[in-house]
């Protein structure tokens, strides 16, 4: 499924984007907050109602602010979601997830509208994002993990896998791309403009071997 954030087309600029309520960020939803992981709840329900959904395999992915709402999805509706993949995202939401969620994070060095490091981006939402590390957190600590460690080399690409969480069964891998920015790993038009990619990875591969995993 695709879904679609919130808009609104009368609005100031920053709410012309259809956007998810992430927490911290962005426009028409945040600002509004609107709830969307009840959305995401109540459409999962629907969607079961009408079709033979695998509940025990829900998974959510996104770029950017969809990244976001991933973290958010899997911080507060854990129960709901089996694995989440944020690309290019940071965590808007506080506390710790009630229980383990396998987490798989990809995101570029070079990221200017989401640092990687943290602080405000060149995006016009003028969000303080959260570091990577501050977004990962939550996870290491509710998955059971005692360190990251370098696990693969794949070019500009580096996985970095978790540590100690084999008795909760939810892994964290990150990819720390070095070549890449704001956009999707391994398509050369996604992302925004003068944002590098790396091509090293093939998110879409990358995301489906990992959530296959559970």
């Amino acid at each position: 499924m695709f879904p679609e954030g919130t808009g609104n087309l009368g609005g100031p600029p920053l709410y012309l984007l259809e956007t998810w309520n992430a927490g911290n960020c962005c426009g028409y939803a945040e600002q509004n907050n609107i709830d969307d992981v009840q959305f995401v709840r109540d459409m999962v329900a629907a969607l079961a109602g009408e079709w033979n959904v695998d509940l025990d395999h829900v998974y959510a992915t996104g770029h950017s602010n969809g990244g976001m709402m991933s973290y958010r999805l899997g911080m507060e509706a854990p129960d709901l979601v089996t694995a989440i993949a944020p690309n290019a995202g940071s965590i808007g939401v506080s506390g710790l997830p009630a229980t383990p969620v396998p987490l798989m994070v990809m995101h570029g060095k070079l990221d200017t509208n989401v640092p990687y490091r943290g602080g405000v981006g060149s995006g016009i939402s003028g969000t303080d994002f959260e570091s990577q590390r501050a977004s990962v957190r939550p996870f290491l600590i509710a998955n059971g993990a005692t360190d990251m460690i370098l696990a693969e080399n794949r070019g500009q690409a580096q996985r970095y896998e978790s540590v100690g969480t084999g008795g909760t069964g939810a892994p964290i891998h990150y990819w720390w791309l070095k070549d890449g920015g704001h956009s999707w790993p391994g398509v050369g038009s996604a992302g925004m403009p003068n944002e590098p990619t790396n091509f090293d990875i093939d998110a879409n591969a990358e995301i489906w071997a990992f959530f296959a995993q559970f």
